[in-house]
């Protein structure tokens, strides 16, 4: 007998009345058919009838004809039968609309995780770094057995350049190592990874950068800096005294002389100042003007009326480098004393300031928390199904399935006889072709491409077929001094006369650190970085893939029925293959279609 239980608004578990419409649910983890998409278990579309204990549930009225705050509510939910779970915790059910019934379907397994996971990557947090000198040192990872989040590399960050390696401040910038993001973004949102990925084959995988977006706290060490003028002045005439407000470099603001340059620009932005004028005895002067003067121009950006105080806040538009003088204008007119305040209070820039905080996640080309997940299974081949009772995300490359065959499940009394056949074994031609391609965006800015295929030996499917192209911009190695070779991350462009480096960003590269390093100095340190190279699409699918490629080179591809339980519904594991005697053969279970309980069920089976 079924159950559905649905938790209403109030977190309160009430049991719906299903009426005579049995759920009919899929099991899935990975289609193989649909290699490029990764899959949850579902049931079909479910019609719960309008009876007043279902209206209460979804927050309606008593009443059928009153609906209140409809539609697309998300509600946990559990469904049972026989005392045996089919859709169990992490579950939930989309009320999707109201006809004559509530129409909704239940969602479970993976959906659960994957609707977590799309969130904005601002919202991960993957570490951060000072963007100075300090962090270029290799070894400034963090304490001593802490796992690093990110690793200088030898590489050249220059967009078709002359220029290899640069050492400037602004020209440097880390590698995300995969493997800790990955395990952040996982126990971030409260789960535990379980891959049978080794150590050699991915901790030395790595990410560059493809912006430096700043957070509000990039600025925070620049909003102390503050200054102020005490002045006297006399009538007889407009008189002006000029006054400067400038950094000592620890973020302290002193009155300098005239001639003294001030405020050294840090970010291509806006900085902002609170402009206060307190006076201190006598009366005010007839006027006071603040002008912003850099290397080329002098603008006069504000100026203060007579009132006896009043702060305003002036922007002053800069570019990195420019050099700022802050001048002050006293027009006399009148006698007395007064004092003039500045702070910075905020910097407005699109790029993380030198000295500001590099937040990596939100830096690394991808909008969501979900995209960077996906791109990480498609890369490594894996097939993902998540415990959402226990917290645990499996991620297993298809070798998992092949070494689980000591414990497969036997089927081979569930199978219907009757209609199963040998001849029931037809190609995956909807889906593959004999060459297979997976490929990286292409790079436009060095003119390369990158590509890897797998073939599969089977003269009745099409040639050629592209199965999807990962979110990685291809690139290209180059030699480097002492006949090094390291990867170009085109995320620099140099000026025609080859003196100014200016950030233009780009898209993500996946890289591979070498063990070997480079003695290289920065600023008269010397520093041992390791070498980038890229990671290749054939690389991948020639370590990550075979397994899979084994399966679908058979070409043994069913859908048969069989008498499946309950019991077998709730300990389905699609890393655990079945055992069918009639076949005398292995399969992985590539779906189960539209279970209902004591009733026949077709299920798409790949021999192994």
């Amino acid at each position: 007998m079924y159950k559905l239980l649905i938790q209403d608004k109030d977190y309160n578990w009430k049991t719906a009345d299903l009426g005579d419409d049995k759920p009919a649910m899929n099991y899935q983890s990975n289609n193989i058919a649909e290699l490029k998409d990764r899959q949850a278990s579902y049931s079909q579309a479910l019609k719960l009838p309008l009876t007043q204990n279902n209206c209460l549930i979804f927050d309606h009225s008593d009443s059928p004809d009153v609906v209140t705050d409809f539609p697309y509510q998300k509600h946990n939910c559990r469904l049972f039968c026989n005392d045996f779970i089919l859709a169990g915790p992490g579950s939930f059910l989309i009320l999707d609309k109201k006809t004559e019934f509530f129409e909704v379907q239940i969602l479970s397994g993976n959906a659960v995780f994957f609707t977590l996971l799309n969130q904005p990557m601002s919202n991960l947090d993957l570490g951060s770094l000072i963007r100075n000198f300090a962090s270029f040192n290799p070894d400034n990872f963090g304490p001593d057995g802490v796992v690093p989040t990110y690793e200088y590399a030898a590489a050249t960050f220059t967009k078709v350049a002359e220029k290899i390696f640069r050492s400037d401040l602004d020209d440097l910038y880390p590698f995300i190592l995969l493997r800790p993001a990955i395990e952040s973004l996982i126990s971030q949102n409260e789960y535990t990874l379980q891959t049978n990925l080794t150590d050699a084959q991915w901790n030395k995988k790595a990410l560059s950068l493809c912006s430096l977006k700043p957070d509000a706290d990039s600025f925070d060490s620049f909003k102390t800096g503050e200054g102020y003028i005490n002045t006297s002045y006399a009538a007889g005439g407009e008189t002006g005294y000029g006054y400067h407000l400038v950094d000592d470099g620890n973020g302290t603001f002193s009155n300098v002389d005239y001639q003294t340059f001030a405020l050294l620009a840090k970010i291509d932005g806006i900085i902002k100042l609170d402009i206060t004028k307190t006076l201190f005895s006598g009366l005010l002067p007839s006027g006071i003007q603040i002008t912003v003067i850099n290397e080329t121009t002098s603008t006069t950006i504000e100026t203060i009326t007579n009132t006896n105080e009043e702060t305003i806040t002036v922007s002053v538009p800069v570019k990195k480098a420019d050099i700022l003088k802050l001048h002050v204008e006293v027009f006399a007119g009148n006698v007395g004393s007064m004092r003039v305040d500045f702070k910075i209070n905020d910097y407005i820039s699109e790029e993380v300031p030198l000295d500001g905080i590099l937040h990596f996640s939100r830096n690394l080309g991808f909008e969501t928390q979900f995209d960077l997940f996906k791109a990480f299974v498609q890369l490594f081949g894996l097939t993902v199904d998540v415990n959402n009772e226990t917290k645990i995300v499996r991620a297993y490359t298809m070798q998992e399935l092949y070494d689980n065959k000591p414990i497969a499940k036997d089927w081979s009394e569930k199978l219907h006889n009757v209609r199963s056949n040998e001849m029931n074994y037809v190609p995956l031609n909807s889906s593959y072709a004999q060459s297979n391609w997976i490929r990286f965006e292409d790079n436009a800015d060095d003119n390369v491409k990158d590509s890897g295929l797998f073939t599969i030996t089977n003269n009745t499917l099409e040639l050629t077929k592209d199965l999807f192209t990962l979110k990685f911009e291809a690139g290209f190695d180059r030699i480097f001094m002492l006949d090094w070779i390291v990867a170009n991350i085109p995320l620099n462009e140099i000026s025609v006369d080859n003196l100014t480096t200016t950030f233009k960003g780009g898209k993500p590269h996946i890289i591979e650190l070498s063990t070997d390093t480079i003695e290289f100095t920065v600023y008269g340190s010397l520093f041992y970085y390791h070498i980038a190279t890229h990671a290749k699409v054939q690389s991948f699918i020639d370590t990550f893939y075979p397994d899979l490629i084994t399966m679908l080179t058979g070409a043994k591809y069913m859908i048969d029925e069989f008498y499946l339980t309950d019991k077998d519904i709730e300990n389905f594991d699609q890393f655990t293959p079945v055992f069918v005697q009639k076949y005398g053969a292995y399969f992985y279970v590539n779906k189960i279609n539209n279970y209902i309980s004591k009733q026949l069920t077709k299920v798409e089976l790949i021999k192994l």
